[in-house]
């Protein structure tokens, strides 16, 4: 039985060892990873996946400032082992964690990431927001989730780098 809960401290090692295995090395050179850089993750929102005593799964969001926003996040990483990946652990994670996003303050979500995989969960890449990074990234997988109806309009300008 796979067991979905808030992560913890405890939990860093393991996740840490997962997004190597889903990401490779290079992760750190991903344009969402310049956005977390010395930003702390938002514990209520950030969840793990367990079988038995095994970490299978991991999801975390991240405080972002988005023009015409009160409260932005950026979703990820999100990663499932791939032995255990086409279980749908991955759409649970998101689901799960989507539904706690939405209680909270939250207006709206970004990603940067798969339309064919995130617009299930009905993230586009159809928006008004601008991306303040000095790297090119493909406006395609800049992707957009409205949390509160409404909040994809109203934002609109910049996505930046929360001030740690």
């Amino acid at each position: 039985m796979i067991k979905f809960r808030q992560e913890t401290k405890v939990d860093t090692p393991d996740i840490e060892a997962l997004l190597d295995v889903a990401f490779g090395n290079h992760r750190y050179s991903r344009i969402a990873y310049k956005f977390r850089s010395g930003v702390r993750a938002i514990p209520e929102l950030c969840l793990v996946a367990y079988k038995y005593n095994q970490l299978i799964g991991s999801i975390r969001f991240w405080p972002i400032d988005v023009s015409g926003s009160s409260e932005g996040l950026l979703l990820g990483p999100i990663a499932v082992y791939p032995t255990f990946s086409r279980l749908g652990i991955g759409t649970q994670l998101i689901q799960k964690s989507l539904a706690l996003a939405k209680t909270g303050e939250y207006d709206i979500v970004v990603a940067f990431g798969s339309h064919k995989y995130l617009g299930r969960f009905g993230f586009c890449n159809q928006h008004n927001l601008k991306i303040e990074t000095i790297t090119d990234i493909d406006q395609e997988r800049f992707l957009v989730l409205e949390l509160k109806s409404g909040s994809r309009t109203t934002a609109n300008g910049l996505v930046k780098k929360v001030n740690s």
